[in-house]
């Protein structure tokens, strides 16, 4: 019973891990895509 815990606090510690990875990712992408449009922008106007 104590180990099973353990093993569900460690997945569950593991899944927030991968979220906060994936939600890092995902603000990368939008940040270097809104830098790009940024940048069209300028070189447009």
């Amino acid at each position: 019973m104590n180990q099973l815990q353990g093993l569900e606090d460690e997945f569950i510690d593991h899944m927030r891990q991968v979220a906060e990875y994936e939600k890092d990712l995902r603000y990368k992408k939008a940040a270097t895509n809104f830098l790009k449009i940024h940048d069209q922008n300028k070189l447009g106007g």
